[in-house]
């Protein structure tokens, strides 16, 4: 993580309640509430005060194979286990979905059945992938103005589910999505996805920013001074 360490970079999170021994002391760390398996093995009990300044929620509740959650049971764990961080001043990042328009629907129902929760949410995470940079920014521009809160791009990259991308296709779209994000006062940041050598979670080893050493390769470092 010191590979990439800079002012653009404030925080980190990986899927679960547990920092990197080797993150970097000014570099903030976020805990993930993942899924319910984050609860059954008792997990979530040491983020307590002081543990961490900010706090997420459940990763893609409408996506089967990540944290397929009912709308319910993501009220239910909100209020058990993210709420009460709230008074302890953790700001709370919303439970995330994934692009598809069943995530639109999902957040509106926990809206509207839990306005507590939705006014103790300081940002909703969100994600993206595909190929279309225009795509990307309508999606960003829509769930804005749905929800009426900052988001922060939690996972994002250029994604052709079909054939291996380009490295100049992939630049490109990164490009130019942050030059957008970075002119949206209401996009408080963005994590690339793909903070590891080769690929991962079906997206494509071109969307890499590190080489083996986990030194920075060239996606990586035009990211870094992007």
């Amino acid at each position: 993580m010191g590979n990439f360490k800079g002012p653009k970079f404030y925080a980190h999170y990986n899927w679960s309640p547990y920092r990197f021994d080797d993150l970097p002391g000014d570099v903030d760390f976020w805990p993930m509430l993942h899924g319910q398996h984050t609860l059954d093995n008792n997990e979530w009990a040491h983020v307590t005060q002081g543990y961490a300044s900010t706090a997420m929620g459940l990763n893609e509740v409408n996506q089967q194979g990540q944290s397929v959650t009912s709308v319910d049971r993501g009220i239910e764990i909100w209020r058990q286990y993210l709420a009460p961080l709230k008074g302890q001043g953790y700001r709370l990042i919303s439970h995330s979905t994934n692009q598809a328009d069943d995530g639109f629907a999902w957040h509106q129902e926990f809206k509207d059945k839990c306005g507590d929760c939705y006014d103790q949410t300081d940002a909703y995470s969100v994600h993206w992938y595909g190929t279309d940079a225009q795509q990307f920014k309508d999606y960003m521009v829509r769930f804005h103005d749905q929800f009426g809160k900052n988001l922060i791009v939690t996972e994002f990259a250029y994604t052709d589910w079909v054939s291996e991308p380009s490295i100049d296709a992939v630049r490109g779209f990164m490009t130019d999505t942050m030059d957008w994000m970075d002119q949206q006062p209401w996009i408080e940041g963005y994590m690339w996805f793909g903070m590891w050598p080769g690929a991962r979670g079906g997206v494509s080893g071109a969307t890499s920013m590190v080489n083996a050493d986990a030194s920075p390769n060239d996606l990586g470092n035009l990211y870094i001074n992007h």
